[in-house]
């Protein structure tokens, strides 16, 4: 009975790793700003990856009362990568685009890639009510760890306003915290499953002798 205990429980073990492998994701929390008096209290908005297979998706969510702006000092989200990958699915297309690489964010430095605004954002903060305040978009060929710091130890940048100020004072450049991980990890798994199968294998020749 006891074997088969085991064995059951290496068995669900291996299930989990494979599961674990398919899906694992990871949060940032936008935290700091870039202007000198300050811009508002953060957190700013979150920044979502998902692996999926030999993809990433990426998602940004804006806190409430934020909005993307375009005025020049930043993008709606930068990004570094250690490994190159191709940036795909860009949801909302009318406001979001590829933006250009290398892009640079104001105080907190160059990134690699970066998600840009259309003319439809229009200049400043003049039309951010009516841009989406979630980004979302897939960057193949890549892996979750891939997503690195740039050489000021800044994750991710995005220039952001908050409402109900004038547009001249909307700026914000937030820079993502690294966060906890939202799934377990295959490794850690692995290792708990094998040691399980070792188990078993020890108490079915104690059972033997």
């Amino acid at each position: 009975m006891m074997l088969k205990k085991l064995m059951y429980l290496s068995g669900l073990c291996m299930f989990l790793v494979a599961a674990a492998g398919v899906s694992r994701a990871d949060s940032f929390t936008l935290t700091e700003d870039g202007c000198s008096g300050g811009c508002g209290a953060g957190p700013y908005g979150t920044v979502t990856l998902t692996q999926s297979g030999s993809n990433v998706d990426v998602t940004e969510t804006l806190a409430s009362g934020y909005y993307f702006v375009n005025t020049g000092a930043g993008n709606p989200l930068e990004f570094n990568l250690s490994t190159a990958g191709t940036i795909t699915d860009v949801a909302s297309s009318t406001y979001f685009d590829v933006g250009a690489s290398p892009a640079t964010a104001s105080t907190f430095g160059s990134f690699t890639d970066s998600i840009g605004c259309t003319s439809n954002c229009g200049n400043g903060g003049s039309n951010s009510f009516n841009i989406p305040t979630t980004l979302s978009f897939t960057v193949d060929g890549v892996d979750v760890s891939d997503f690195t710091t740039n050489s000021d130890g800044n994750y991710f940048a995005t220039d952001i306003g908050e409402a109900g100020m004038v547009n001249g004072q909307m700026t914000i450049i937030a820079t993502g915290n690294v966060g906890a991980a939202m799934a377990p990890e295959p490794a850690s798994l692995l290792l708990l499953g094998t040691g399980l199968l070792g188990l078993a294998g020890a108490v079915k020749m104690k059972m033997s002798v």
